[in-house]
């Protein structure tokens, strides 16, 4: 069952739809949260398809969210799909390059894979990183 706030943002923004106007990028920040906040509820849960579907959404509406590819990536790895967690692990490292826990956790994702060779790159470029900030 859908919460109350997600509920009423989400009509607000169907409304808004269906007048013609585009919601405001505020507004729209704040339907990205809530989309992923309620992703992580669902995860939380174990009910960890929908939070997956929450998170698709969150994308949907901005590609460039970070922190939507980097949830979807764990409610991935804890269904088993390394792969795709691995590939939305990378979409994390494209966006934030310049964090360090990016690449760790995808080298822990190509670790339960037996990719030590990337694992390890991933590993030194984290450490390098870190080593960097002052």
């Amino acid at each position: 069952m859908a919460s109350l706030p997600r509920l009423l943002s989400c009509l607000m923004l169907c409304g808004l739809l269906l007048l013609g106007c585009r919601p405001t990028e505020e507004q729209q920040r704040q339907q990205i949260t809530e989309t992923i906040q309620n992703g992580r509820q669902l995860a939380q849960g174990g009910r960890l398809e929908e939070a997956i579907a929450a998170y698709d959404e969150a994308i949907r509406l901005d590609p460039n969210c970070a922190e939507a590819y980097a949830a979807r990536a764990d409610a991935r790895e804890v269904l088993g799909e390394l792969q795709p967690a691995v590939a939305d692990s990378s979409e994390v490292v494209r966006l934030t390059p310049d964090d360090p826990d990016a690449y760790r956790r995808r080298a822990l994702l190509y670790l339960k894979l037996d990719d030590q060779p990337r694992a390890d790159a991933d590993l030194a470029k984290a450490r390098q990183l870190r080593l960097a900030v002052p």
